[in-house]
Formats: C-alpha cells, sequence, structure tokens
C-alpha cells in the first residue's frame, strides 16, 4: 500500500477511534480526502460513513502490518484525532515522504505552546505490539479527559445549586451563645430578647439601737425580688444599637411632702408602692466620624468601674456604699443624656464623654433650669496577657453636677437589702441640704492574675456653698469621701472575663456546668466556685454637716452553676456610726447573712 493510500486509510481509522468516545459529535460523521499530502473533512451523511467503517474494520489488520515506518503516519492520524476532539473544527494534515516530522493543524487550536509540543512530540510508542499499546495510552487519556469533565461537570452543578440556596437577606436564624440571638442573613440586623430575675433572702441581727427609729424596714428578716427585668437589644442596618430594658419590680417612695424634689418623710410600708421603672432605654450609633460613638437616652453615667459592671455580674450581692452615694443616687444608676466613647491602642484603652439631665428619679425625668451633669471617664490595660487572664486595669473619671433646685441629699443603705429600695434601712444619710454644685472625682484600679483579682475603687465629692434648707447654716465647701478594696479566687480556676470596649468586667464561664444527675454519673460537675472579702467605707461627716460614717466587711461565697444562672451567699459585719458617736442613737453593730439565686438570659 502507498504511502497516500495508508495516510488516507489511518485518517479513516481516527474516524473509527473517535466514534468510542461517548463525547463524539456530529463532525465525526465525515468521509476522509486525500490531495496530494494534505487531509481534508467535509460533511457528509451518516449512512455513507456507516457503511465505510464496515470496509474500514475488514482491513484493519493488513494495513497495520505494512511498513516498518508506519507509525511517522499512524503518528499523524492520531494527533488528526486529538485535533478534532479538541477543536471540532475543519483539519487539515501536512506529512512529508522524506522522514522529516508530521504536522497537525487545526483551526482554532486553543493550546498551549507546551501543550501543542506534546501533541506534536508524543513519547515513543511502548515495546511490544506497538498498535495495541498505543491504542490503550490513548483510551487512558481519553478515560482521563472523562473524568476530569465530570468533575468540572459536577462543580458547576454545585455552583448553580449553591445560587439557588443563597438565603433571603432579610431571613433571621437564630443561635444562642449565653443568651438568645436573631441575625438576619445579611448581618445588617440582630435582636436578643432576654433579662435577668434576682430572688434575695436577708436575715439582719443588731443590737438594740443600731437601726435608730422609722428606719424602713429595720432589724426585719425578708425574701424580695431583688430585681426582675425583660430586655430587647439589638443593632440596625449595622451601625445602630439599641437597648430597651424595664424594671418590673422597682419601688417608689410615694410621700406626698417634698422638698427640691425629694422625699421629705421617712418610707413605710404605707407609701413605697411598686412601679414599673425603665433602666437601659437609648441608642447608640457606631462609626461617627471623629467621635467614634454616639449614646443618646436613659444610661449609666461613666463614673467609676463598679458603676459600669452590669448587674448581672456583681461579685457581691450589693455594690458598695460608693453606688448609694455617688454614682446611682435615687435614680437607679441611670441617668438620660448623651455620651461620647470610643477604645484606642488597639482596645486596651476606652474613653468617654458624656452630658446629663442631673434627675433624682427612677422614670428618665426632670425638669428644671439648669441642673446638668458633665461626666468624664479614662480607663487603661498596662498589662493584658493570656486573653485576658492577666491583666491590669487603671482608670479615673470626674462629675460635675448642679442639682435641681440646689437640693441635695447623700446617704447609703446597707450591703444585704431586706426590703424594696425605697424601704430598705438606710446607714448613712445627709438628709436633704442645699449646695450650689458638686464635683466628684473618682480612681479605679484591678489586677486579674488567673483566677485571682485584687481591686479598689476611691471616690470624693465636694459639695460648694453647703447649707441648711433654712439657710441659715453654712457648711462652706462640704467634703465626703467612700472606698473599697476586695479580693477574689476562683477554686475552680476561671476567671472574671473583661470586655474591652467598655473597660468593664462581664460574665463568669465556668469551665464545667454543674450537673448531678443521676442518669449521667460518669459526668457529673459541681460549675465554677468563687471565694470572695471586701472592705467597703464611707464618711458623710464634715463641718458640722454630719452625715453619719459607716463600714463593713463582706465574706462571700458564688457557685456559678453555669454562665446564666449563680447562687450567692453573704456574710456582712457592719459598723454603723451615725453622728460621729459610737454611742449616739443609730450606731453600733449588724451582723446579717442574705442568699440570692440569680438568672440572667
Amino acid at each position: 500500500m502507498l504511502a497516500d493510500e495508508r495516510l488516507s486509510f489511518l485518517a479513516q481509522l481516527i474516524i473509527l477511534v473517535r466514534l468510542a468516545n461517548p463525547y463524539s459529535s456530529v463532525i465525526l460523521l465525515q468521509p476522509i480526502h486525500l490531495d496530494n499530502d494534505s487531509v481534508s473533512v467535509e460533511s457528509t451523511p451518516g449512512d455513507v460513513m456507516r457503511s465505510r467503517l464496515e470496509k474500514l474494520c475488514e482491513q484493519t489488520a493488513s494495513v497495520l502490518a505494512f511498513h516498518s515506518d508506519r507509525w511517522r503516519w499512524l503518528r499523524a492520524g492520531t494527533l488528526a484525532l486529538l485535533a478534532i476532539s479538541v477543536n471540532f473544527a475543519p483539519l487539515r494534515s501536512e506529512a512529508q515522504e522524506d522522514g522529516g516530522e508530521a504536522r497537525i493543524f487545526a483551526d482554532p487550536l486553543p493550546l498551549s505552546e507546551s501543550e501543542y509540543s506534546g501533541l506534536v512530540n508524543p513519547p515513543p510508542a511502548p515495546s511490544g505490539d506497538p498498535l495495541e499499546q498505543r491504542l490503550r495510552q490513548l483510551e487512558l487519556e481519553v478515560s482521563s479527559q472523562k473524568s476530569e469533565a465530570e468533575l468540572l461537570r459536577n462543580r458547576i452543578s454545585e455552583i448553580g445549586k449553591s445560587k439557588e440556596s443563597k438565603p433571603d437577606p432579610k431571613s433571621f436564624k437564630a443561635s444562642w451563645k449565653n443568651q438568645l440571638t436573631f441575625e438576619s442573613a445579611d448581618k445588617n440586623f440582630t435582636a436578643h430578647f432576654g433579662g435577668r430575675t434576682q430572688f434575695d433572702t436577708v436575715w439582719l441581727k443588731d443590737n438594740p439601737q443600731a437601726f435608730g427609729k422609722n428606719n424602713g424596714a429595720g432589724d426585719a428578716d425578708a425574701v424580695d425580688f431583688r430585681r426582675a427585668r425583660l430586655r430587647m437589644e439589638g443593632t440596625i442596618y449595622r451601625t445602630t444599637e439599641y437597648v430597651m430594658e424595664y424594671d418590673l419590680v422597682n419601688s417608689v417612695n410615694d410621700n406626698t411632702g417634698l422638698i427640691g424634689g425629694l422625699p421629705s418623710q421617712p418610707a413605710s410600708a404605707a407609701n413605697v408602692i411598686g412601679v414599673p421603672a425603665p433602666t437601659d432605654l437609648w441608642w447608640a450609633f457606631k462609626e461617627v466620624p471623629i467621635v467614634g460613638n454616639v449614646k443618646i437616652g436613659n444610661q449609666k453615667e461613666p463614673i467609676g468601674l463598679e458603676h459600669a459592671n452590669s448587674s448581672r455580674y456583681l461579685d457581691f450581692m450589693e455594690r458598695s456604699y460608693n453606688q448609694d452615694a455617688y454614682t446611682g443616687p435615687f435614680n437607679n444608676g441611670f441617668t438620660p443624656g448623651i455620651l461620647f466613647y470610643d477604645s484606642f491602642h488597639e482596645d486596651r484603652g476606652i474613653w468617654q464623654l458624656g452630658a446629663f439631665k442631673n434627675v433624682v428619679n427612677v422614670f428618665a425625668y426632670g425638669a428644671g433650669d439648669a441642673a446638668y451633669a458633665f461626666d468624664g471617664r479614662l480607663a487603661y490595660l498596662l498589662w493584658n496577657e493570656d486573653e485576658g487572664r492577666q491583666l491590669l486595669h487603671i482608670g479615673g473619671s470626674y462629675s460635675h453636677r448642679d442639682p435641681i433646685g440646689d437640693a441635695m441629699r447623700i446617704r447609703t443603705r446597707g450591703s444585704l437589702r431586706n426590703g424594696p429600695g425605697a424601704y430598705d434601712p438606710v446607714f448613712a444619710d445627709t438628709g436633704v441640704f442645699l449646695g450650689n454644685s458638686q464635683d466628684m472625682a473618682a480612681a479605679e484600679f484591678s489586677l486579674v492574675s488567673g483566677p485571682f483579682q485584687l481591686q479598689s475603687e476611691y471616690i470624693a465629692s465636694t459639695v460648694t456653698d453647703a447649707r441648711n434648707t433654712a439657710g441659715t447654716v453654712n457648711y462652706g465647701t462640704y467634703f465626703t469621701n467612700g472606698y473599697y478594696v476586695m479580693a477574689s479566687y476562683f477554686l475552680t480556676g476561671e476567671h472574671r472575663e473583661y470586655e474591652l470596649k467598655r473597660g468593664s468586667f462581664g460574665r463568669v464561664v465556668p469551665k464545667n456546668n454543674a450537673r448531678w444527675s443521676r442518669e449521667d454519673c460518669e459526668e457529673r460537675s459541681w460549675g465554677a466556685w468563687q471565694v470572695l472579702v471586701r472592705y467597703s467605707a464611707l464618711d458623710l461627716n464634715d463641718n458640722n454637716l454630719n452625715g453619719g460614717q459607716v463600714s463593713d466587711w463582706t465574706f462571700g461565697v458564688n457557685w456559678f452553676l453555669n454562665p446564666n444562672m449563680k447562687i450567692q451567699a453573704n456574710y456582712v459585719y457592719t459598723d454603723r456610726n451615725s453622728l460621729n458617736s459610737p454611742t449616739a442613737p443609730g450606731s453600733g453593730a449588724i451582723n446579717g447573712f442574705g442568699m440570692r439565686v440569680a438568672h440572667d438570659f
């Protein structure tokens, strides 16, 4: 058989091999024509091709055995096969009789230079039966291409399904991380519905004159819901935060006689009533140029560390005397106003500046000319390692306040409460007096070293032009101060979590939640245990305005059942000196023991 005939026949062989590929297209059902050294492909009906293929099968054996140089022509035909299967386009093959290299052309040929070189110069045919082994090699290559095509098809199908299953950006999903939170798919909106409940039992014992007369519930034993609040908070379009919280067991002294908006009659069971009242009720706008963040509404003023800590995370059943006397008097610790705040130095420091209406009620309401408060707080972590397990916090705050109608009163209740807020016994009290303005300065310190914590705060207050309500006695500049020092230790190895952007401490998360079910004996655990001690003192005696002196030692044990529930036990020894004389009425020692079951979600 002549070379031209072999090339024509091998070109037809290409068609036969290519038909074995399940991805064959109509272009393969074509006759082959030889014109000198070129091979061209033209379309023709499939019946003609099937007839020619039948003849081709009968001639295959004799043709493949002819002449030893046939591999040069077989390679030319094989490359034509590959070109046709890749391009599905007209193909031409040029071969040289003088032993030169065969060249295959296909228009267009979407192959890289390296791929094209591999086609033109394939590796040598294996030993043995050359044609059989070469055909097997081609089958393996085709099989590999099938696998790659299948993978590509599956990937395209997955992408299509992913696009089809893309959630509605306004749909919400629920999650739990110590609280129930809802979040939209595009993360523009979040909502948390929660609250807190604290149930107290208190037993008090005193000497005959320690409480004095007409002093609230006196030394009576009591049970009381200290707090019962419902809360909703979240974000709107990522840049606006909101909080709405209401205390359902708040109480007020419903006296008819008032001086400067303050009760002039002592609280009693007859005039103390329970009323719901707002606590946190504000909006915060984040990422505001220059100032960082802006909060508007009823909120905590930025004075002190202990005041900044949420009542959900209190170490003791009650804060120190500073809370009642300075940072939250008569308004539950919340004041309507505006606050500018931000963090700095990778959130190691925070600053806060605010202006507030100096109200003396729990309803976020204040009326009167002036009567504003201007506050500022700066706090910084000098040391912060091991994700907050090792830190040193320092801070300071300042407040300038104008009282409503110049009327003022500084007082504090005890570290155990045996009645509704307005009915609790008062241990140090100036009564109502007048003053032009009040300035307060506070310093704060907290050291955390693993399970150990040491913390202290000091607040000093001065009232200018202090005088009695009749204006007949002038006390000049009236100076008072209060402080506390506390230490705590987790027996089970936990630590207090620090909230960087607030500059305060947050939730305790036990390493193991309490479990004592008999069905789970192998998984029993006892939650987290913490022991604490605190010394707190307040001095309201100065320049013949004697509000009294009081101090106490508080020893506590906290049992954290899980991140949302705890049981607290406090023993408190109180030393009261009401008129700077240990023998005066209302002076003496008071012993008390209290327990609390607390839950927040």
